[in-house]
C-alpha cells in the first residue's frame, strides 16, 4: 500500500508509521521503535507461555492504585516536557504486566510501548540521537533499566538539553529490580557527579523509585490462580477452598507476587492436585523450568536434533537475554563447536529455538527470568556445559553480568552453582579494573547472597587502584568500611572506617563539597567503633555526622533529610549501648517521625529505613518499660518487614525473621503467649528456610557511599 505523509513546518518533525499489524511504532529520523508485543497475543497458549507478560493471559489483579498513578503520569493534560519514572520489584512482582496495561490503556491517545535491547542499539548507530522528536505524546517503556544505564547516562542530558522546548510530552518508564538513589545504576544515570551535580534526577517523577506492592489481598491472588486453572484445568477450580488458600499464603513468602501465584496453579495443573501450593518460590520455578526443558527435548527429536544441544543453546540464549536471530546463528555455530557437538545443521538449531521462543525477528529465550534462571541451573549441570558463561561474557558483558546477579540472588540458598559461576567469572576478570568496576556497581545494594562477593570485589578494587588521588582513595575505603560491616567483620570495618574518616576529614578542610562524605563516613564509622566497644567514641562520631548534616538540610534539605534521619537513628542505637534510654527515646523518635515523612513523599523508598528505625524503637520502649508502645511498634516493623521480603526477599527475608524474633519478646512481655507461641514458630519457619547469615540482633543503621 502506497502511503504519503504531509509535514507542516516546524523543527525535528516524526515521521510516524505502523509497522505489521498494529503492533510496532517508529518514529522518524533518527527513529525509534516502540513496541507492544500485539503479535504475542495470537502466539498459541502452551503453558509455559500463559506465564509471559506480554500473553496477557492472566487479567491484572489489585494493581488498582499503581495503574492509576501510571495513568496520572500520562494523563491527557501532561505538559509538553520529559519526565522519567523507576519502577521497581522483585522477579515475579508483575512489573512488566502492569506496563503493558498501561501501554494499552492510552494508545489511542499516545504512541506507547517498549524498547526493546535490539531497538536501543539500533536507535544509538544513528546519528544525532539527541535530536531525536515526537509528534504526539509519547510513553517509551525500558526493561532491565540497570542493563542499559551506559546508554542512558549518555542519552538523557541529551534530550534535558535540547535547546527547543518539547511540542508534546515524553514520558520514560524504566522498570527494575532494583535501584538506589545514593549509589549503583540508578546514581550514575541521574546523579553521577554526587548531590553538588544536578544531573538529570530532575527530570524524575517522582524523585525516587516507586516500589510495585505485593497482592496483599486475598481475593487478588485467589483471581490469579483462578485464571491459571480455568485455560488449563478447570476441573481443579473446586479445590480452592478458603481454608486451603488462607493456610497456604501464611506459610508461603511468595504469596503476594503473580509469577509465583500463577507458577503454583500451573503446577497444580500437572500434578493434578494442591500440593504445588506448599512448595517454595525456588522449588515452583524449577518445576516448571523442568517442563520447558521436556518442550524443547520433544521439538529437537521432532527434527533429528540432539536435546542436549538444543537446550544448551537455549541456555545460552536466556543467559544473553534473547538475541536477534543472526546473531543467534553465528553463537550456535561457535557453541557448537566449543561443546563438541558436530551432529546438527546450524539453519535447523536456529529454527527449532526461534520456533519454541519467537519474538519477530528474535529469539527470546526461556521466560519470564525466573524460569529461564531455572532453566540455566539444570542444563549446566555439568562444569563444563556452564564455561559458555566465559565465552558468551566476552562479547555480551552487561547482559550476563544482570542475568548471574538475578540468578545468584534468586537460586544461592538453594543451588551452589549460580555462585561458583559468578566467582569463577570474577576470578577470570581478576585483574581487569575496569570490568570489576562495571560488575560492582551491578551488584544490587541490600543483597544477603552477594554480599561476600562485594567485600571480595571492594578489596581487589582497592588493590589494583593505582590513582593517588586522595578522594578516590577514601572512596575505595568507604566502600570496604560497608562491605565489612555487612558480614560483620567489625575489626577490619573500624580500620578502614577510621582511615576512610581521617582522609575525608582532611578534605574537607579545603572543599565543602567533601563534608557529605565527611558526614557519610563518621555514620559509618559509628557501627564499627561500637561492634569494638568504644562507645564514648562512637556517641561522639554520631552526634558529629549528626551536626554535619543537620547543617546540610539547611542548605538543601531534599537532598540531606533522609541522611539525617539515618545519623539520627545510628545515634539513638549509640545511646541504647551506653544505657542512655531516655536520650535514645528522644533521639528514635525523631528519625521515626522524618521516616514517616519521607514515606509519604516518596511513595515508600524510605520504608525499609523506617521498618529498622521503628523496630528499634520498639526495643528502647521496652527498656523504658512502655510495654504496650513497644507492643505496638515492633508489629509495625515486623509488617512492614512482611511487606518488604515479598518485594526483595534476598535483602528483606532475614530482617522479616529478625522483626518477628523481635516481636515475640513484645508479646511475651504483656503476656500474649499464644500469639507469641504463634509468631516463634513463623520466625522458625524463616530462619529454617532462609540464609545462614540471619541475625536476632537488633539491626544497625548505615550509610551505602554514593
Amino acid at each position: 500500500m502506497t502511503q504519503t505523509v504531509d509535514v507542516q513546518g516546524g523543527d525535528h518533525n516524526t515521521v510516524v508509521q505502523i509497522d505489521g499489524n498494529g503492533n510496532t511504532v517508529v518514529l522518524g529520523q533518527p527513529h525509534l521503535r516502540l513496541t507492544r508485543f500485539e503479535a504475542e497475543r495470537n502466539k498459541p497458549l502452551t503453558d509455559t507461555r500463559l506465564l509471559i507478560p506480554a500473553r496477557r493471559a492472566i487479567p491484572l489483579f489489585g494493581r488498582d492504585e499503581e495503574l492509576k498513578s501510571l495513568l496520572d503520569f500520562v494523563r491527557p493534560d501532561a505538559p509538553p516536557d520529559i519526565r522519567v519514572r523507576v519502577l521497581v520489584g522483585s522477579g515475579g512482582s508483575g512489573k512488566t504486566r502492569l506496563a503493558l496495561e498501561l501501554c494499552d490503556q492510552i494508545k489511542d491517545r499516545w504512541l506507547a510501548g517498549f524498547v526493546t535491547t535490539d531497538a536501543l542499539d539500533r536507535f544509538f548507530k544513528q546519528q544525532d540521537a539527541g535530536c531525536w522528536g515526537w509528534q504526539k505524546p509519547t510513553l517509551m517503556v525500558l526493561d532491565y533499566a540497570a542493563a542499559q544505564a551506559e546508554v542512558l547516562q549518555r542519552w538523557l542530558p541529551e534530550l534535558q538539553e535540547r535547546g527547543a522546548q518539547p511540542q508534546h510530552p515524553l514520558r520514560v518508564l524504566l522498570l527494575e529490580r532494583h535501584a538506589d538513589p545514593d549509589s549503583g545504576w540508578h546514581q550514575r544515570v541521574f546523579n553521577p557527579g554526587g548531590w553538588k551535580s544536578a544531573g538529570t534526577r530532575d527530570l524524575l517523577d517522582p524523585p525516587e523509585p516507586v516500589p510495585i506492592r505485593p497482592l496483599y489481598e486475598v481475593e487478588n491472588r485467589l483471581g490469579v490462580i483462578r485464571s491459571v486453572l480455568t485455560l488449563v484445568k478447570p476441573d481443579l477450580l473446586p479445590l480452592l477452598t478458603p481454608k486451603l488458600l488462607d493456610d497456604s499464603f501464611q506459610q508461603t513468602p511468595w504469596g503476594g507476587d503473580p509469577l509465583y501465584l500463577a507458577m503454583a496453579a500451573l503446577t497444580m495443573a500437572q500434578r493434578s492436585n494442591a500440593s504445588a501450593l506448599r512448595l517454595g518460590r525456588t522449588d515452583l520455578a524449577l518445576e516448571v523450568a523442568g517442563h520447558e526443558m521436556n518442550r524443547l527435548a520433544q521439538a529437537a527429536q521432532s527434527r533429528g536434533l540432539a536435546s542436549e544441544l538444543v537446550q544448551h543453546l537455549a541456555a545460552c540464549i536466556t543467559l544473553l537475554q534473547g538475541l536477534p536471530r543472526i546473531e543467534a546463528l553465528g553463537l550456535i555455530r561457535s557453541e557448537k563447536q566449543a561443546i563438541g557437538f558436530e551432529q546438527g545443521d546450524p539453519a535447523k538449531l536456529v529454527d527449532v529455538l526461534h520456533e519454541c521462543f519467537t519474538d519477530g525477528e528474535r529469539i527470546a529465550g526461556v521466560q519470564p527470568d525466573l524460569i529461564g534462571e531455572a532453566l540455566l541451573l539444570k542444563v549446566w549441570n555439568k562444569p563444563e556445559r556452564a564455561e559458555a558463561i566465559a565465552r558468551l561474557f566476552a562479547d555480551h558483558a552487561p547482559r550476563v553480568t544482570e542475568t548471574l546477579v538475578r540468578v545468584v540472588q534468586d537460586y544461592s540458598q538453594t543451588d551452589p552453582k549460580a555462585k561458583l559461576w559468578f566467582e569463577k567469572l570474577l576470578m577470570d576478570q581478576w585483574s581487569n579494573q575496569q570490568v570489576l568496576e562495571r560488575i560492582h556497581a551491578a551488584l544490587p545494594d541490600m543483597t544477603v547472597a552477594l554480599s561476600d562477593v562485594r567485600l571480595r570485589l571492594a578489596q581487589r578494587l582497592q588493590a589494583l587502584e593505582t590513582n593517588l588521588d586522595p578522594e578516590v582513595q577514601a572512596k575505595h575505603l568507604a566502600l570496604l568500611t560497608v562491605a565489612y560491616t555487612d558480614l560483620g567483620k567489625f575489626d577490619d570495618a573500624l580500620k578502614a572506617g577510621q582511615q576512610a574518616t581521617d582522609m575525608y576529614r582532611c578534605l574537607a578542610r579545603n572543599t565543602s563539597s567533601c563534608i557529605p562524605d565527611l558526614a557519610m563516613s563518621l555514620n559509618n564509622l559509628v557501627v564499627a567503633l561500637s561492634a569494638n566497644d568504644l562507645l564514648d567514641a562512637a556517641l561522639k562520631a554520631a552526634l558529629e555526622s549528626v551536626e554535619l548534616y543537620r547543617a546540610l538540610v539547611r542548605q538543601h534539605p531534599d537532598v540531606f533529610e533522609p541522611n539525617l534521619a539515618c545519623a539520627l537513628s545510628t545515634t539513638a542505637n549509640t545511646c541504647v549501648e551506653l544505657g542512655q534510654f531516655r536520650s535514645a527515646l528522644e533521639v528514635a523518635e525523631i528519625s521515626a517521625d522524618m521516616y514517616r515523612d519521607l514515606v509519604k513523599q516518596r511513595l515508600e523508598t524510605y520504608k525499609p529505613d523506617l521498618a529498622l528505625t521503628l523496630n528499634n524503637l520498639a526495643n528502647i520502649y521496652s527498656s523504658l518499660e512502655r510495654f504496650d508502645d513497644a507492643l505496638e511498634v515492633a508489629q509495625q516493623a515486623a509488617d512492614m518487614y512482611r511487606q518488604l521480603a515479598g518485594l526483595q526477599p534476598d535483602a528483606h527475608l532475614p530482617k522479616w525473621a529478625m522483626s518477628l524474633t523481635n516481636l515475640v519478646g513484645k508479646l511475651a512481655q504483656l503476656g500474649h503467649l499464644d500469639r507469641a507461641l504463634e509468631v516463634a514458630l513463623q520466625a522458625t519457619a524463616l530462619y529454617l528456610n532462609g540464609s545462614s547469615s540471619f541475625s536476632v540482633e537488633s539491626d544497625k543503621s548505615s550509610l551505602r557511599p554514593g
